[in-house]
């Protein structure tokens, strides 16, 4: 593996990094996040206990989709990613734009105390690894041919 595959596939798996401890955080948390309580105006004690049930329960699948989401990169990067196989590049292009596209149109919607930054930082370290890893893939098919 070349510097410039090895630099972006280190930029993929600190995405996955991410992504799984933000599932984590997700997955197991007691309460809302205090910028979801901002955005309601209103304390989770002050809640009705099945909208807390329904919100944390949101938060769980959104959490379990970021572990997928994370897994499966890692996986992705270290498999076919890494050995320069074309196709996947745009497969984790597009796993991730639409991934993280979304969440960071809602993450914004909610306000802007929310961590919407660092959406912002994963989606520029994406495009920042596809820029990298273009010129490699390119080279890797061109000595095959």
């Amino acid at each position: 593996m070349t510097r410039r595959l090895r630099f972006a596939s280190i930029l993929l798996y600190i995405i996955s990094v991410v992504a799984i401890l933000y599932g984590f955080v997700y997955m197991f948390t007691p309460r809302i996040m205090p910028y979801h309580e901002r955005f309601l105006g209103v304390s989770q004690d002050k809640l009705d206990p099945k909208v807390v049930f329904l919100i944390l329960s949101l938060l769980k699948g959104a959490g379990a989709a970021s572990i997928a989401m994370g897994v499966g990169l890692a996986m992705l990067v270290k498999g076919p990613f890494s050995k320069g196989d074309n196709w996947v590049r745009w497969t984790i292009f597009i796993m991730l734009i639409l991934a993280l596209v979304p969440v960071m149109i809602i993450a914004l919607g909610i306000g802007m105390y929310t961590p919407w930054w660092l959406i912002g930082i994963l989606i520029t370290l994406v495009i920042i690894a596809m820029v990298i890893s273009r010129p490699e893939v390119e080279n890797i098919h061109e000595e095959d041919g």
